[in-house]
């Protein structure tokens, strides 16, 4: 079974690897394997096991199916020829909206295109009640679904891609046509209702829905930060570990009430507890809406409950095997989820320290403890895992799961539906157990996330980690386990990464639409000039793309954050810039709308590997809107930046004829994202730089950057580049010499972009 599982994971990979080139190539490399063993195998003297020939089948069969799966899920996608085009659909809702101050958006399927189509649609009402089930006739404009691609942040193409959403529309008219219908959409509609009406605070109230539903729309920024600083997040995502719980707890439950009533079936009562219980893991999944990782979860349960059934206990191998080829046929881009390897790993720990006839026999309290010990085991499991693929890592998560996750499974979790099942009544003894066992969940959490780093951890700490899986592999059983696992547990906190600061000047221009937000950084001093685009409400680019972006190189404490003017293309993230980041200067050129210090001509900060130099605006003239950006100028012994915000020609007429000898610089941002209104040919010649930047989102309606724009710079001679080409870019200066990459992300780790413009 295993060399099956390594040809047929082998065989989806390459299926995956050749569709980035020719579709056809993976069926040629298949049908040229199999002619070519045929031949080799006719020859005499040369003996091959059967089993050589089912993994080769296994192989060529994964390589068909993943390719022919992703080709047709391309040609299935939206068209470009309809970007930006208003169409006219009738939708299906499949799941609850989000909510923001001014707007929604909600996932909903096609139901008039030739083939169903999975789309984000934005509702710019926020009123608007939309439930799961509804059908709707609706006029919106489609897009593809753009997102920004920047170090450190999550790439929403991708995601959108291995999650098949096609694209997103935004509603520009529509019509309701049905209401909620469906068992499954009228009981998660009667959940979150019930939900809703409990007499509890907003953040338990959203941690419930997490977990019950796994919704976490209602969650706050900061619940949001300090699950992920605490590396609790798998707490509130519904997947394979909780459908373990209500699994185990439903087989426990059915285990005492039909030995304390001594109740007698016909049917084995170990068959049917494991009945019962896969029933109740069913449901739940349901009250969820089937998300794909519940999805998983239910077929890795399925098949070894089936073998148990069917009186195949000791194959678990053979069971999990089935159960990996099963997901990966059904859907071949799950071996590219991180969260599939983390499932089939949690639940390969699981089985292994639990196992279904753990629960057979023993005293009450010893099956509880045996329900503890597995959370622990699948903790210390997947701690490698996770903390080698994600951008921060807490080694007193260890710690705060050892409390956390018991906390959850056993208490919160069970109280939770003890609450949905109390709907004739007010159980308010229930409410306040809840809330006290959340205020402590909380607590917990709080008291853990001081130990977070924000970058990855470093080779000594992998190492640490490896050695806490080995202990749980069974060393922990020979003399000297228990040392081992202890000074891995010391090595994660002795052997820190220590951030890797650039020694010259660079300059990050990030993709975060179409907006600004820029990077500068010299050592370990830095400055941010603006956050971004984003509507009220919404964590907009700065929690998406900064703020991530920040806390990978481990700078959240930049010596100036300056916010160009009040637009919200610069200023969406000012809220949460405040709440997290730590910064001993805050100005803007427009203070009577922010509240920090004004931008004035003549302003200087210095520090001890850069100097800023504010040039615009100054206190001659009341400047308002564009014209009021933020000037600022960067100065380090390296070369210098030069950053006008939106500022008009106006403003770089008179910054000419003031400052022309100010001016000068190795690096400039053109103004309002390459719009006509600046970035003059005076002012180019006055600056003089080696390369111009173009902060432009993809698809903008604007048609940023302007071709005037660009004439007026290739005029001059002078290279320029722009996110909305290369995404996210970082210049950095040597002594004046002046270099350029892009940090895009390509769609899949080993190609270039599938299907797309950008």
């Amino acid at each position: 079974m295993l060399y099956i599982l390594l040809f047929w994971t082998s065989g989806i990979l390459l299926g995956l690897f050749t569709v980035s080139s020719y579709w056809w190539l993976s069926f040629q490399i298949s049908l040229y394997g199999i002619l070519i063993s045929d031949q080799f195998l006719r020859q005499k003297d040369i003996y091959l096991p059967f089993s050589f020939y089912i993994c080769f089948f296994t192989f060529s069969l994964a390589v068909l199916v993943s390719s022919t799966t992703v080709q047709a899920g391309l040609r299935d996608r939206i068209p470009v020829s309809q970007f930006g085009q208003s169409v006219q659909l009738q939708i299906k809702l499949t799941a609850f909206p989000r909510k923001y101050d001014y707007y929604q958006s909600v996932i909903g399927r096609t139901l008039n295109l030739k083939s169903s189509k999975t789309l984000v649609f934005y509702w710019n009402d926020g009123d608007v009640p939309l439930l799961p089930g509804q059908q709707w006739d609706v006029t919106c404009a489609m897009k593809p679904p753009v997102s920004t691609l920047s170090p450190g942040t999550l790439n929403y193409r991708h995601v959108s891609f291995i999650n098949h959403i096609d694209g997103q529309c935004s509603i520009k008219d529509a019509q309701q046509i049905s209401t909620v219908a469906g068992i499954w959409e009228s009981l998660r509609v009667r959940v979150h209702e019930r939900i809703y009406s409990m007499k509890l605070a907003e953040p338990v109230r959203a941690f419930a829905l997490a977990i019950l539903t796994g919704d976490k729309v209602m969650f706050s920024p900061n619940q949001r930060e300090l699950f992920r600083n605490s590396q609790t997040q798998h707490l509130v995502v519904v997947s394979g570990l909780h459908l373990s719980m209500i699994f185990g707890l439903m087989y426990l439950i059915s285990g005492w009430v039909l030995n304390g009533f001594g109740l007698v079936i016909r049917f084995p009562v170990f068959k049917f507890r494991l009945v019962l219980a896969l029933s109740a893991a069913f449901v739940y999944a349901g009250i969820c809406g089937f998300p794909i990782p519940t999805q998983r979860a239910l077929i890795m349960m399925v098949i070894p409950a089936a073998f148990f059934i069917c009186n195949r206990s000791q194959s678990w191998g053979l069971a999990l095997g089935g159960a990996w080829i099963v997901v990966t046929a059904i859907d071949p881009l799950a071996v590219l989820q991180p969260g599939t390897w983390l499932s089939f790993l949690a639940v390969t720990v699981l089985f292994w320290g639990l196992g279904f006839n753990h629960f057979l026999g023993g005293y009450w309290h010893t099956r509880i403890m045996r329900f503890f010990t597995p959370q622990l085991l699948v903790f210390l499991g997947l701690s490698p895992l996770v903390m080698s693929i994600s951008h921060s890592y807490n080694p007193f998560s260890v710690l705060v799961n050892l409390v956390a996750i018991p906390l959850v499974s056993v208490i919160l979790l069970p109280l939770g539906f003890l609450m949905l099942l109390a709907s004739s009544w007010e159980p308010d003894y229930l409410y306040q157990l809840f809330s006290w066992g959340y205020t402590g969940l909380h607590w917990v959490m709080r008291v853990g996330s001081f130990g977070v780093f924000s970058f990855a951890p470093s080779i000594a700490q992998l190492f640490c980690m490896s050695g806490m899986a080995v202990w749980l592999a069974g060393v922990r059983q020979l003399p000297g386990g228990g040392l081992l696992l202890c000074l891995c547990l010391v090595g994660m906190l002795v052997f820190p990464r220590q951030p890797d600061y650039p020694q010259h000047l660079q300059v990050t221009m990030l993709d975060v639409g179409q907006g600004q937000s820029i990077w500068v950084q010299r050592g370990h001093e830095g400055v941010l000039i603006d956050t971004g685009p984003g509507l009220p409400g919404a964590p907009g680019a700065y929690g998406r793309v900064v703020y991530p972006f920040l806390q990978s190189i481990d700078m959240t404490a930049p010596v100036l954050v300056v916010f160009s003017h009040d637009d919200s293309d610069h200023t969406s993230g000012l809220r949460m810039a405040t709440e997290t980041l730590q910064s001993l200067y805050w100005m803007t050129g427009e203070p009577d709308a922010i509240p920090f210090q004004g931008c004035h001509r003549g302003q200087t900060i210095v520090g001890r590997q850069l100097k800023v130099s504010i040039l615009h605006p100054d206190d001659q003239f009341k400047y308002v809107g564009n014209n009021a950006s933020c000037i600022v100028k960067i100065d380090t012994p390296d070369g210098c930046v030069l950053i006008p915000g939106d500022a008009s020609k106006e403003v770089e007429f008179r910054l000419v004829g003031q400052q022309r000898e100010a001016l000068k610089c190795d690096v400039l941002v053109a103004g309002h994202h390459g719009s006509r209104s600046s970035t003059s040919r005076q002012w180019l010649e006055a600056v003089s730089p080696q390369l111009v930047l173009i902060s432009a989102g993809a698809f903008n309606h604007f048609g940023h950057p302007h071709q005037q724009t660009l004439d007026n710079i290739e005029s001059q001679q002078i290279p320029w580049v722009s996110t909305r080409e290369l995404s996210t870019v970082q210049v950095t200066m040597d002594d004046h010499r002046v270099s350029y990459r892009s940090l895009k992300q390509p769609f899949f780790p080993w190609q270039g972009y599938i299907n797309e413009i950008k």
